[in-house]
């Protein structure tokens, strides 16, 4: 019964990115990431780790169809802003990691390339509100949990699910969300 409903899950990611972008050349990158992102996020619930297998997979495929979008497109901004990105996100989870192995696992620092090069591809405001957003939603589960008695303070969660989560927040409801700070340029 497990397989067909993540079957189906990816199925209705993939239509509601393909309804929120619409068709486009930077669009099989998108399913190529939702993939990625929902194995992990249902590894990472069952195993804690984000396999790296599946994450350099997912983030090489990425660039490849990026950089064909690009070439395709004639517009290498929208790789160059995902690439930065990337590089950022990466750098900040690294350094985490560094100061606490335990806070944060190093499948969650190679899963910020994958991040944050899909959503700094979208744009400087998506990178910062995919990272907030999963914060947020990790935060508030997480006391929610320990609150009801479901998780101790010191038993670790899938930190991976909620980057997921809030990389899908960015991308399905950025507009929105961002729509009132559209005076601001970062």
């Amino acid at each position: 019964m497990r397989y067909p409903l993540v079957e189906f899950a990816t199925a209705l990611f993939f239509a509601g990115a393909a309804a929120r972008m619409g068709w486009n050349w930077e669009l099989p990158s998108f399913l190529v990431m939702f993939a990625g992102l929902f194995a992990l996020a249902c590894i990472d619930t069952e195993k804690l780790v984000l396999p790296l297998e599946i994450v350099y997979t997912t983030f090489l495929l990425m660039v490849a169809l990026f950089v064909l979008a690009s070439a395709i497109e004639h517009d290498w901004h929208h790789l160059l802003v995902g690439a930065v990105g990337a590089a950022a996100w990466y750098m900040l989870f690294f350094v985490l990691n560094l100061a606490s192995p335990k806070i944060l696992g190093f499948g969650d620092v190679r899963l910020a390339l994958v991040l944050g090069l899909g959503l700094g591809w979208l744009g400087w405001r998506y990178v910062v509100l995919g990272f907030f957003a999963a914060n947020l939603v990790g935060a508030v589960i997480g006391i929610t949990l320990i609150a009801i008695g479901k998780v101790r303070r010191d038993q670790p969660i899938p930190y991976g699910v909620f980057l997921a989560l809030g990389a899908g927040v960015a991308i399905y409801a950025g507009p929105e969300l961002l729509a009132p700070f559209q005076t601001f340029h970062l």
